[in-house]
């Protein structure tokens, strides 16, 4: 099984200490959810040996051992694989049709051939889909556990520090977040919440005493900024117009920040990346998805794109979002940045048959991707007052710089 999110575990004094008790009930639901979803994931017996030594004959033994498993997700293109052989049949069924006489009775013959198709390939993807619900569930599930645990456990390491430090509870949010990453690939299934939160205490307590020292350390230049800023400060409120510049400074930093949490504008960035993924396996594997031409001509590869353009170009038009908000946008701007297209020319070509030359049709496809840098797109899917919003969150990177550093 690969690692999920792990149910932590909390002390029976946490559970009475009325400021956690509701982010632990929020914590332990979501875990129920997820070990539900996790429960219905379909299973297989996987058959291992084990070889020993019998202490009384001294000769190898082998015994076997029986073990349930989750099954892997079913692949797209295997399953688009199974099916080649019935593509290939109705491709030269196509053929001989295109060939032969047109009248109403070959028309008519394709035209029922094509609509069977076509029922038999929905039903393909209704199927692929219902295989795939149990693992879409999971996933969603475990985001939500994600959330709600780490909601918890900042709530426990608030109370342990006791501080309204606004530099410390920077460090502790970044500090929770890694030993919880840490716990989650390290343990099986439980993990200590009293212990996850100590550590990333320490760790934050640490990061700002040296933050503190280094203060201290340079106390001369951080007097000498005071002292312009205490100058300035005094010359701004001789000013009348003071309040309103502050406010219009504390609105630009509104202004130029991602609105949408972390975890949403990652998963909407994986959902992204995970269709030019699967664009770029259609690509590579054209010949064996749509067989029955003579000549290949592919050209063309998923140019990839700038996480931090689409979350500017999504954060313009939605504000705060989730991947749900942004499904239908998505494919919008992925039909815009990808196009293939695929023609397919016949021509006359002729071999040797018994001594005789014989025409035959000889088909050639050919398929081009062509692709739009996303950077490219904005101007025509914004508006003026959207793309404004774009160029300022793309000069700031929303003022979180280091947002995709895990997935570029």
């Amino acid at each position: 099984m690969a690692k999920r999110t792990p149910r932590l575990q909390f002390t029976e004094e946490e559970w009475q200490n009325p400021e956690l008790a509701k982010p632990i009930k929020k914590a332990e639901k979501a875990a129920d959810k997820l070990e539900k979803a996790e429960a219905n994931i379909p299973k297989k017996t996987v058959k291992t040996k084990e070889r020993t030594i019998d202490p009384n004959t001294g000769k190898t033994v082998v015994r076997l051992h029986f073990e349930k498993t989750e099954k892997k997700p079913p692949s797209k293109l295997q399953y688009a694989v199974r099916d080649v052989s019935l593509t290939a049949v109705t491709s030269g069924f196509h053929r001989e049709m295109r060939d032969a006489d047109d009248n109403a009775g070959t028309s008519a013959a394709e035209a029922s051939v094509s609509a069977t198709e076509a029922v038999y390939h929905a039903g393909e993807a209704v199927q692929y889909s219902h295989k795939m619900k149990p693992y879409r569930t999971v996933a969603h599930a475990e985001r939500r556990a994600d959330k709600a645990n780490l909601n918890a456990l900042q709530k426990e390491t608030g109370q342990q520090s006791g501080t309204t430090n606004p530099y410390y509870k920077y460090q502790q949010k970044k500090a929770i977040k890694q030993e919880y990453a840490k716990a989650k690939s390290t343990s099986a299934d439980t993990a200590g919440a009293s212990e996850i939160a100590s550590k990333a205490a320490k760790t934050a307590a640490e990061k700002t005493r040296q933050a503190s020292e280094f203060v201290w350390k340079n106390k001369k230049y951080f007097i000498i900024i005071g002292a312009i800023a205490m100058v300035l400060l005094v010359f701004m409120n001789m000013i009348s117009s003071c309040s309103v510049l502050l406010q219009g400074a504390a609105g630009s930093l509104g202004m130029t920040t991602y609105t949408s949490t972390e975890e949403d504008m990652r998963e909407v960035e994986s959902v992204y990346a995970a269709m030019e993924t699967e664009l770029q396996e259609k690509l590579d594997n054209y010949e064996i998805l749509y067989p029955g031409y003579d000549e290949y001509r592919i050209s063309g590869e998923v140019l990839g794109h700038d996480p931090y353009v689409l979350t500017s170009i999504l954060t313009a038009v939605y504000g705060e979002y989730t991947p749900e908000d942004t499904e239908m946008f998505l494919h919008t701007i992925f039909s815009l940045q990808y196009r293939l297209t695929e023609t397919i020319r016949r021509e006359t070509r002729y071999r040797i048959v018994d001594g005789e030359c014989v025409p035959y049709q000889y088909e050639i496809c050919t398929v081009t991707l062509t692709c739009t840098p996303m950077e490219e797109l904005a101007e025509s899917l914004l508006t003026e007052e959207q793309y404004e919003m774009y160029e300022i969150y793309m000069t700031t990177s929303g003022n979180n710089p280091e947002l995709f550093d895990e997935t570029e």
